[in-house]
């Protein structure tokens, strides 16, 4: 297999196949409940939204069964997810609506903090996801965003034995490079990255806390391009 290959198979760094929809994530759901223990990861970003920010209103976009309300005592919680059946186990922890990851449905409220995890990986227009958190946050709010990593050491470590490395899901279809992230993140008009890791580069996860400004000038979505 040569590198080209192995970009297309392993990497898939462009866009590849469509958005799966409300019933297939509703179905996915309902196969996977119990299966994920997620408590580490959302400690961790509720522990980093915390050196940010004491208290306001959180938008998990994504937000699966809003299991990240419950470490953000002080906070007001809002959960948006396009699975109806995880929308309704969000709503035992708080508000919650159903909605896809390019409109926030709380078109009154501007909100402090919006959390992205483990969701622009499944999406065809990455830049008018993150751009759509860009305008619901209040000036000087943060945008947390975690996806997994296309070019992570793990990976690039196993390039001698490519068998040894799984093909990503088929619904990882829009996968992350520290690199492309960062011209997204920045051509949306977010000035300050904050990076969260020892070499976000190369781990499995980018993570990155990202403050708007104010003085943002207008963007294009074909800066992606």
């Amino acid at each position: 297999m040569d590198h080209k290959q192995f970009y297309k198979k392993y990497l898939n760094l462009g866009l590849r196949g469509k958005e799966k929809s409300a019933k297939w994530y509703d179905e996915d759901n309902l196969k996977n409940i119990g299966m994920f223990n997620d408590n580490i990861k959302h400690k961790f970003v509720s522990e980093t939204i915390k050196k940010f920010k004491k208290s306001g209103n959180v938008l998990e976009m994504g937000c699966n069964d809003a299991r990240l309300a419950t470490y953000l005592d002080g906070f007001k919680f809002y959960g948006q997810d396009i699975s109806p059946r995880v929308v309704e186990r969000a709503k035992i922890k708080c508000e919650a609506k159903v909605g896809d990851a390019y409109l926030p449905k709380w078109l009154d409220i501007m909100f402090d903090v919006i959390v992205s995890s483990d969701l622009i990986e499944h999406l065809e227009r990455p830049f008018d996801h993150i751009k759509a958190c860009f305008d619901s946050l209040k000036d000087n709010g943060i945008f947390v965003l975690l996806t997994p990593n296309a070019l992570s050491a793990r990976k690039l470590a196993l390039l001698s034995n490519l068998d040894r490395i799984p093909p990503e899901p088929d619904n990882h279809i829009n996968m992350m490079t520290y690199w492309r992230l960062i011209r997204l993140l920045s051509n949306v008009g977010f000035k300050r990255l904050t990076w969260v890791g020892v070499k976000p580069e190369i781990d499995d996860m980018l993570m990155v806390v990202c403050e708007k400004n104010d003085k943002r000038k207008d963007r294009t979505a074909n800066s992606d391009k």
